[in-house]
This record gives C-alpha cells, structure tokens and sequence, in this order.
C-alpha cells in the first residue's frame, strides 16, 4: 500500500509541475470534412466550423469572408495569468473593413460591440491588444505596417501579467513591437470575470466587422509566455500536418487511474456519525472498496457507530484499467454514541 499512496503522490506532483506553461489548446486546422475543428493537446477543447468554411487539410480552413468562421469554447481565459496565443494566417486581397483575425471575449448584447476581448487583427496595421471593457480602453501593440497579404504569416501574441504587465508582437517568430506597465487589466483571465463566451476565429467581437477572408491554421493557446526561441521555433515548426484523427485522443491508462483517484474525496472524514456515500465509480471507472474494520464501516458504506468511544478506520479505493491499477487511502472516524 505504501508504495501504491508513494506512486500517486509522485503522479500528483508530476500533475502540478506541468501544470504551469501547458498547451491548453492546438487546433491544426488540417480537417477535410465535417464541422469540429480537432484539439490536439490532449484538454479536448475542439472548435467548431460554422457556415461551412472550405477545409482544406494541411493548407487550412479557408474562410470566405462573408459569413464563415470557426466557434471556440466558452471560457478560454478563465484563471490565466499570462498567456502566448498564436496562430498561422494567410489573408488574402480581397479582405477589407475593420476585421479580427481571432477575438476571444464578449459582445454586449445591447449594442453589439465587443465588450472585454484580446484580439488580433492584420489592417491598418499589424496590431493585437486587450481591454477589459470597450475599444476606448484597449492596451495595444502595432507595427507600421498592415500584414503582407496572399502569404502565409504566423502571428504570435504574449500577454504578461506580472510587473504591470507586459505585451508582445512576434510575426513570424521576430519579435516586432512591445509595451510595459501599461495593461488595463491585471490578467486575460480577469476579463468578464473568466466567461467568455465569444471566442471566435476569423469573425471580430464587434457584430459589424466584416469577417476574415483567408486561411488560418495552427492555432494554439498557452498559458504563459513562451521564450523567444519558443516562439521562433512555433514559425519553424510551421506549417504542422499531423494525422487525422479518427476520434478523439484517449487519456492514458495510468492519467485514468490518478484522475479517478484525484476526484474521490470523503466530506466529513473526521466526524462520521452515519453512513458513508462510498461512490462506485470515478472518472469512468469502477472503484473496489475495502476496510479496515467492518464491524464499524462496510464496504458499501454502511456505518455502524461503536459504543463509548471513536473509532478510526481506513478506507481504500482501488481502481485499475488496462492492466494500470492504483489505490488511496482514508482516515475516517467514526463517532462513538
């Protein structure tokens, strides 16, 4: 037993060390058919293709520019301190107008304008930036320049919260403009609280912005700031072609055990004075009961309270899938009548 609780305090561990500068989300963008654009980063964050963008494997979706874009989940900033978002565009000619590349945020519903967001948008200017509020309140960062058009250009977006904040522009993996302790928000993650619930690529936060008209690929979200050899090398790294999926990528075995493990908790371990809600499954999977002294708590967590005094007994959860198994541990006790 001692060596199983050994091999789930060194997972938890291992669990909270990456928790810190993860890829949250990658959508290729590489699909041929169908309407999810596929999360590869294993959080299953997936998109959706709305209005039939042409999707065109490893050159991308391919927006028209009328009405199509593609639908990220809700609430993408929640807790995030600092992030890296960045994505591969190729916009073409014909684009024109106000427009964003990608807007994560809120359009208030009274007026239609975006209402707390980050964006990034390649006209008049190269130019990203975030607000807490409206447009009058934006924190941004621009080149001289709008972005080159008909050429595939990858554009990545660093949001530091730390030392009054901090914004970077990189196109193609060179960093090309700055600004400090001028955020009007202390983290993304604060924008509307954490609810996002307008988070789009190819379509702005501000209902009459024209849409993207060009492709887009390889859009991934961190939750720190890269280095800029990271950032460099997501350029280089450019364009990816992974396989298609045929479903969604499975957890590992041993993820499945420590997540079912993680998510079991007894309330009230410490005073017992009926029975016990033992689950029978986590995380899909069935979990295997034992005690410690049945005469005082069974395995199907009926309780049986001793007489004049408390008692402790140890419950423990056994899970096991594809030949990985695991076990915890807990201290109840149970008090005397």
């Amino acid at each position: 037993m001692h060596s199983s609780k050994s091999t789930l305090l060194a997972a938890l561990a291992s669990l909270t060390a990456t928790a810190h500068g993860r890829l949250l989300m990658h959508l290729p963008l590489n699909e041929t058919s169908g309407t999810r654009a596929n999360d590869w980063s294993g959080n299953n964050l997936h998109g959706t293709y709305v209005n039939g963008p042409r999707l065109e494997g490893s050159n991308g979706a391919r927006l028209d520019g009328v009405n199509d874009y593609i639908q990220l989940p809700n609430n993408l900033l929640r807790n995030l301190g600092s992030l890296t978002a960045s994505i591969e565009v190729n916009i073409r000619g014909e684009q024109t107008g106000q427009y964003f590349i990608y807007g994560l945020g809120n359009t208030a519903r009274e007026t239609g304008f975006g209402y707390g967001y980050l964006f990034a948008t390649g006209d008049p200017q190269l130019r990203v930036g975030i607000t807490p509020t409206h447009w009058d309140f934006e924190a941004e960062v621009r080149t001289n320049r709008p972005l080159a058009r008909n050429t595939w250009k990858t554009i990545t977006f660093t949001i530091e919260a730390a030392n009054g904040g901090r914004l970077g522009l990189y196109d193609d993996g060179r960093y090309v403009a700055g600004r400090t302790n001028t955020l009007p928000i202390t983290a993304p993650g604060l924008i509307n609280s954490g609810s996002t619930v307008n988070n789009y690529i190819g379509r702005s936060v501000f209902n009459l912005d024209k849409y993207l008209a060009g492709s887009v690929r390889n859009f991934r979200l961190y939750d720190n700031v890269l280095s800029a050899n990271e950032i460099a090398a997501l350029h280089r790294s450019q364009p990816t072609q992974p396989t298609q999926p045929t479903q969604p990528t499975q957890p590992k075995p041993e993820d499945r055990v420590t997540t079912a493990l993680t998510q079991l908790s007894i309330p009230n371990s410490d005073n017992v004075r009926g029975n016990i809600n033992l689950p029978a499954t986590s995380n899909g999977l069935t979990i295997r009961w034992e005690t410690s002294d049945s005469s005082v708590v069974r395995v199907n967590g009926l309780v049986t309270r001793p007489v004049g005094r408390d008692v402790t007994v140890v419950l423990t959860a056994r899970v096991s899938v594809d030949g990985v198994s695991g076990e915890r541990s807990f201290f109840v006790t149970v008090k005397g009548t």
